[in-house]
């Protein structure tokens, strides 16, 4: 455990020292959870689309539902709670002062599994399942991975903690599926409309932010920063 743990630390501080002032605020905008409420709107509005507001409608939004319970729950306060590993950013982590943070954003105490890592790979192993859509997937496990790449450009998180999380949401992701899908069959043979929607809709505010990062003067960036 101290060698898979100094490899870690090694892997975190690279990856944490390869910084640059531009990316700094993309980044932190890109790990923020609210500016993808318009994705989750376009995965909402193709569910919508293909059943209307029928009884399998309300079972698949039950079951993001509860599957972004369970892995928020057991990466939040389950798993860290038992694991009390620190984030490097902690004190206790020894290398708080080898980190580099952006915006003096820290994080809270521990940080094992990562949530951010959870949760995306969750929606992504969900959506995979229900829609079968291989472009889809492949965007969508493309944004789960540079969600979670952005906890450790931050600072707030090692790779293990990412890896941990990547496994844990997936996994729980792939249960919760199985459960509801054994009293309602969940997918059809009838083609999903609108899900190139959802991939354009990831893509955009990848660029909007890009885009916000580099022309917004720098007290309005200073506010959304904070604001997310």
């Amino acid at each position: 455990m101290e060698i898979i743990n100094e490899i870690d630390t090694y892997a975190f501080l690279w990856f944490n020292a390869l910084h640059h002032p531009f990316f700094d605020s993309w980044i932190y905008l890109i790990s923020a959870k609210w500016v993808w409420v318009p994705m989750y709107i376009a995965i909402l509005t193709a569910c919508i689309r293909q059943w209307g507001f029928k009884k399998q409608l309300f079972l698949i939004i039950a079951m993001f539902v509860v599957a972004l319970i369970l892995t928020d729950t057991s990466c939040g306060s389950l798993v860290r709670n038992l694991i009390e590993r620190p984030r490097p950013t902690n004190d206790e982590s020894g290398i708080s002062h080898l980190v580099h943070t952006v915006n003096q954003y820290t994080g809270g105490s521990f940080g094992f599994p990562s949530c951010h890592a959870s949760n995306s790979f969750m929606l992504a192993t969900l959506c995979t399942l229900l829609f079968r859509f291989k472009p889809l997937s492949f965007f969508l496990f493309g944004w789960a991975i540079l969600h979670s790449y952005s906890r450790i450009y931050l600072g707030v998180h090692y790779p293990g903690d990412i890896l941990a999380g990547g496994l844990l949401g997936p996994l729980i992701a792939l249960g919760i599926f199985r459960l509801f899908n054994r009293y309602s069959d969940l997918q059809t043979d009838k083609p999903y409309l609108h899900l190139n929607a959802i991939i354009y809709t990831e893509i955009a505010i990848i660029i909007g932010l890009f885009i916000f990062a580099k022309f917004a003067s720098a007290k309005l960036l200073a506010t959304a920063m904070e604001c997310l």
